[in-house]
């Protein structure tokens, strides 16, 4: 997928979030929200593709099911969070406190620095496996496209969105 252009009427296994569904339509594909896993039904051609993370996508060898090509369209971000009770996290004595907070920002950043070194060898894997990859499809295109789903939003996700946008710049 080069371009939006290219997902017109693919149906595109997403999750059943209505932001999700909102993306794949403003992007011209048919969004069908399906339980995990999907090996079968991408082998039968019930589904036309699907979104995951590379490291899903090689886990779940899904070029043997006949997936033959792979978008780098960088549209969603899964961060690893760490959650914690209220009550017991403010219940910690300060030092205890203080160190769970560095250590979850040291592991956030060693789950990012794992998860970009593990995803070179896996998207090699695919590769390997048959699966044409677009490293470089046209995201100038896909964010005009996405926009009105964007300026849609309100509430929380429009002020969490906000926040991301503010960070990256």
């Amino acid at each position: 997928m080069k371009e939006p252009a290219d997902l017109k009427g693919l149906k595109i296994r997403t999750m059943e979030a209505p932001t999700h569904l909102a993306i794949w339509r403003a992007l011209g594909a048919n969004p069908t929200p399906m339980a995990w896993p999907i090996f079968t039904q991408l082998q039968q051609g019930v589904i036309d593709g699907q979104e995951n993370p590379i490291a899903v996508i090689h886990a779940a060898k899904l070029p043997e099911a006949g997936q033959k090509y792979l978008s780098l369209t960088r549209h969603v971000y899964s961060a690893l969070v760490f959650v914690a009770n209220k009550r017991f996290a403010d219940n910690l004595p300060a030092a205890e406190r203080k160190a769970v907070g560095e250590c979850a920002q040291v592991a956030a950043l060693e789950g990012r620095r794992y998860i970009r070194d593990n995803e070179r060898q896996q998207l090699a894997d695919l590769k390997a496996a048959g699966m044409a990859s677009d490293e470089n499809p046209d995201l100038a295109a896909f964010r005009k496209a996405t926009q009105p789903v964007i300026d849609s939003l309100s509430g929380d996700t429009k002020k969490l969105v906000e926040q991301i946008r503010a960070e990256v710049k």
